[in-house]
Parts: C-alpha cells; sequence; structure tokens
C-alpha cells in the first residue's frame, strides 16, 4: 500500500498584516514619547517653580537680615544687587554690592533686573564665565530667573527721594504706618486695559507687591500679549494659568509668575522681630 503524505501548507504574513503591525508599533511608541515628553515638561515646570519659591524665601530672609529688599541683578556678567549711584534724577555708575556698601537712598539701578543669586547665595546658577548670564539664577530651561522691586518712596521724615523698600531701615520705620504705603508694583490676571503708570490691572483681581520674581518658560522669546507684558520693564505682571502653544502665538503663554505679598513680608518682619 502506498504511504498517504500529508502536506503541510504554510502561510506567510501579508503586507496588509505587516502594516498593521507596524501601525500598532508606532502608536505604542508614539503614545510612549508623548508621554514621556509630557512628564517631563510637569518636572521641568514644578523645578522651576520651585526654584522661584526657593529665590522669595531667599529674599525674605535676606530682608529680616538686613532691613531691606534687595536689589536685582543687572546681568551681562553681574550676578550681584546693583544700585544707583544718585538718589535722583540720572542714575549714574551703577554700585555693586558688594563689594561696595549699599546707599542710603536704596535706589535700585536695575528696578527690573535678574535675581541676585550670588548677594542671596542660591542656585541652580549659569557656571560659564563667558556667558552674559554668568551667576544668575536658571529655571529648568537654562534661561535667568526674572526679579523686579518696588521703588515706591518712603513718607516723610523720612528723607527725599529714599526707597521704602530697598533703603535699609525704611520698612522698620514704614510698614506699619496707617494708611499704609502702597508698593508700586502689581500683577494681573490679563494685560488688557493695564495701566503701567498707576499701575493698575484693566480688568480682574489685582496684587499689590514690593517685589515679583518670574521666569519666561520654556519659550522665552514673548509672542502673546501677556507674555509682553511681563517682558517689557514696566510695573504691571501677568500671572495667570499657563496655555502654552507649539509653535508660539499670539495666544500664547508659560510664564511662571510668583509674588511677594506686603502682607506675609510685614507677618514673616513682625514674627522675626525685624519690625
Amino acid at each position: 500500500m502506498t504511504p498517504i503524505s500529508f502536506r503541510r501548507h504554510e502561510r506567510g504574513f501579508t503586507l496588509a498584516e505587516i502594516a498593521i503591525v507596524f501601525l500598532i508599533v508606532a502608536l505604542l511608541i508614539g503614545g510612549t514619547v508623548l508621554t514621556f515628553s509630557a512628564q517631563n515638561e510637569a518636572r521641568e515646570i514644578a523645578d522651576t517653580q520651585r526654584t522661584l519659591e526657593q529665590a522669595r524665601e531667599a529674599i525674605v530672609g535676606f530682608a529680616i537680615r538686613n532691613g531691606r529688599l534687595p536689589c536685582p541683578a543687572p546681568g551681562g556678567g553681574t550676578a550681584v544687587e546693583s544700585f544707583c549711584t544718585s538718589a535722583s534724577g540720572a542714575c549714574g555708575a551703577a554700585i555693586l554690592v558688594p563689594p561696595n556698601p549699599a546707599p542710603a537712598h536704596g535706589r535700585c539701578a536695575v528696578p527690573n533686573g535678574f535675581v541676585p543669586a550670588a548677594t542671596l547665595g542660591i542656585g541652580p546658577i549659569e557656571a560659564g564665565a563667558a556667558s552674559a548670564n554668568f551667576g544668575l539664577l536658571l529655571d529648568s530651561w537654562q534661561q535667568p530667573v526674572r526679579y523686579s522691586v518696588s521703588q515706591v518712596l518712603a513718607p516723610a521724615p523720612s528723607p527725599a527721594n529714599t526707597a521704602l523698600f530697598t533703603a535699609a531701615g525704611e520698612m522698620r520705620a514704614h510698614l506699619l504706618d496707617s494708611p499704609p504705603v502702597a508698593p508700586d508694583l502689581v500683577v494681573c490676571t490679563t494685560s488688557a486695559g493695564a495701566v503701567p503708570a498707576t499701575p493698575a490691572c484693566g480688568a480682574g483681581p489685582n496684587f499689590l507687591t514690593p517685589a515679583v520674581l518670574f521666569s519666561l518658560g520654556k519659550s522665552p522669546v514673548a509672542a502673546g500679549a501677556d507674555e509682553v507684558e511681563n517682558a517689557n520693564n514696566d510695573r504691571v505682571f501677568v500671572a495667570r494659568t499657563p496655555t502654552p502653544v507649539t509653535p508660539p502665538t499670539a495666544a500664547s503663554f508659560d510664564d511662571l509668575v510668583i509674588w511677594l505679598s506686603p502682607n506675609i513680608l510685614t507677618n514673616r518682619l513682625i514674627a522675626a522681630g525685624a519690625l
């Protein structure tokens, strides 16, 4: 009897099936990449927020120890606070502290500058000596953290043209005055209708403050109107929920902004016996 042979028919994958497999793999990889990117961005934002809060605490500590808020650093390779030579009119050659003592008038050479990391002794900082940001406090995107301080003048009987918040001893003399002297920086929730000369917000809540700290976010070039308001070196700032857009458009906002409440500052100074 002739044996019966059985042939096994082997069948390979069709091109359509291979394409489907590749599509599934691509979707899985894409989802993983997107998830990692979102996690990384969230971590960068959280790290920068902590850096801002650390800087604010260091500024309060400086105020308790020195009886004044520090002036901003001008940048350009200078990471210490800087004062004007003269008490009024033209600023004159900047006085760097150290090596010089802070002038009695307390007038900052650059009211809208950078966190003076070398003065406060905090990091992370730019360590490259050739960089214009050398010594400045950096955010997660390796950009310098901005810092603005109120230059509102102290009332009588203090000497004329003496800054309330950056001249030594003036906060002790006047923070508990009634009515209180309002600082001349304001934080708004929108730039629409803001009046820098007052300063005042056009709509929504506003927060008068002696100091503002902020990061320009992942995209440091200002695109939207609210970002432009933070970067234009006036006395109005915008803090709101970030709405990043890639590429940046007029609707973009990825700045991270915090400020120093005058009430918290007063409370901390009283608690430390500095008022």
